[in-house]
């Protein structure tokens, strides 16, 4: 998978301390310290959203929402600890400039509230000059750079942050992995209640119709839905499956689209990885097993709690967005079938489709 580098816009300009250096890596090693995760398929994803019929838009929609809380919440810490070091640098400034200014004393004919009134005012100005230019002293941005990594390091009562620092990474590991799971099935029963001929695939293909069965109706359940299955074959067949099941994903999308980008995508280490760190953090705690030794291929413990770096966060995000971006470009390719062509499911949706998508 392509990199993407998301980097301290300081860094690059300014030269850190080595002793603020090795504080920034012990932060680096806990926490995500960009301002916010990103990926350049999310502008694509809200692109291809809007090409899609109405009806189709409400999954991706609700994917892209997720993406932006999810980088929100894992960045916060970061945000939050930086926006004070550099307000308290601030205050300080600013103290200095009202102290310097007022010192002047007043100017002619001014009354003392009016001398009040400029000096707060060009204070402020001031303030928010000498502040444009930090990053050009290197002893300033040290010290604004140290007081926000030592915040993130520890707490008021001068605890150590590991743990709560390890919990919001494991928590934003599930959270990526719930934003596909959520989307592909959610998408899936749309696409089938609107394509019921779509289920054929589910049930007969060879893998997929061993998890996607048609459910056993009671004459109660027929009732209730007046013995009419329009719009529904999607809820019948899907709606019950678990999704965090990736082999199920993965069943899914090769009977629907073929073994194309999007199968191909699921099969992917980061994907498989996330998977199944996702189901270590749910279902035990993060504790190592065999059962994810021999399907992970880690390097890690049995028994120790999992290691989930920053670096891997980032890696699962910007994979999962790109996820999302060919999951669109598949939903549209099932609106934009060529006029006359046969479908075959074992190809991929771009030799299926004339889509007009870039890949």
């Amino acid at each position: 998978m392509t990199q993407e580098d998301v980097t301290n816009p300081f860094e690059s300009t300014t030269t850190i301390a080595p002793e603020v250096r090795a504080l920034s890596d012990r932060v680096k090693e806990q926490f995500i310290v960009s301002f916010e995760l990103s990926s350049r398929h999310t502008k694509e994803i809200s692109d291809l959203i809007q090409r899609l019929p109405e009806h189709l838009q409400a999954a991706p929609q609700s994917f892209l929402s997720a993406l932006t809380a999810i980088s929100d919440a894992a960045c916060l810490p970061n945000r939050i600890s930086f926006g004070l070091a550099w307000e308290n640098e601030r205050s300080r400034v600013l103290l200095h400039a009202i102290h310097t200014i007022n010192g002047k004393g007043l100017l002619p004919n001014e009354s003392q509230e009016e001398a009040s009134d400029r000096v707060i005012k060009q204070a402020h100005a001031a303030a928010d000059e000498e502040m444009r230019t930090i990053t050009q002293s290197e002893a300033r941005f040290n010290r604004v750079f140290r007081q926000s990594i030592e915040a993130l390091l520890f707490d008021p009562f001068q605890q150590s942050t590991v743990q709560a620092a390890k919990e919001l990474r494991y928590q934003t590991a599930v959270a990526i992995w719930s934003s596909i799971e959520v989307l592909l099935k959610d998408q899936l029963i749309e696409i089938i209640n609107w394509k019921p001929e779509l289920a054929k695939r589910l049930i007969t293909d060879e893998v997929a119709k061993k998890r996607f069965e048609l459910p056993k109706l009671t004459f109660d359940e027929l009732e209730e839905r007046k013995f009419n299955f329009q719009n529904c074959m999607g809820d019948l067949l899907v709606r019950q499956r678990d999704a965090s099941d990736l082999l199920t994903l993965k069943a899914a999308v090769g009977a629907i689209w073929g073994k194309g980008d999007l199968f191909n995508i699921l099969e992917s280490r980061e994907i498989r990885l996330l998977n199944l760190q996702r189901h270590l953090i749910v279902h035990r705690r993060g504790i190592v097993d065999e059962k994810y030794l021999s399907q992970s291929g880690d390097q890690a413990q049995k028994g120790e709690p999992v290691a989930i770096p920053p670096s891997s966060i980032v890696n699962f995000y910007r994979v999962a967005a790109k996820v999302g971006k060919i999951a669109c470009e598949a939903f549209l390719a099932l609106c934009n079938p060529i006029p006359g062509l046969p479908i075959d499911q074992n190809d991929s949706p771009k030799k299926q489709y004339n889509t007009n998508i870039s890949v």
